[in-house]
């Protein structure tokens, strides 16, 4: 058993296998104050997505190729409703958990446009790629930064 008394929540993500080898996901939310409101949200092929960079400039933008279904965070500051968990058309789930003390370095700005911000990668893993093969190959050419994430209520 594993104990971090630190952090007052935290987040569990779970898969089951029947006998038929169909497999189940679930996820818990533990928060130490009130659950926010979780939306369900449906991004059909073409829909776009444009990050914002650290520096308020415009950062990386992209299409959905592969439709997907997602529960997401309340909409923050920027727009966006983060990717808790989610699945695409051709079976790639995302789950998202918070490791707290986990630090990425420090991004050069000269790749701030063409970067992953950490709460946008469900989102860009569910609608660009369709196995985790794929995945495996782009993330190590792939910059990811940090925005600070602020949720509107």
């Amino acid at each position: 058993m594993i104990e971090n008394n630190r952090h007052p929540f935290a987040c569990t993500t779970l898969a089951i296998t029947d006998k038929k080898k169909r497999v189940y996901h679930g996820r818990t939310m533990e928060f130490s104050s009130d659950e926010p409101t979780s939306i369900l949200a449906y991004y059909p092929q073409g829909h776009t997505f444009q990050q914002n960079a650290p520096d308020g400039t415009p950062g990386l933008k992209y299409s959905v190729k592969y439709p997907f279904m997602a529960i997401t965070a309340p909409i923050n500051l920027s727009g966006t409703k983060d990717v808790l968990e989610g699945v695409n058309s051709q079976g790639l789930s995302f789950s998202l958990n918070m490791l707290p003390n986990s630090k990425l370095d420090d991004l050069d700005p000269q790749y701030y446009a063409s970067s992953v911000p950490i709460a946008a990668i469900g989102e860009w893993a569910l609608g660009q790629y369709a196995t985790v093969k794929e995945l495996k190959e782009i993330i190590p050419q792939t910059h990811f930064l940090v925005t600070k994430a602020i949720i509107v209520t």
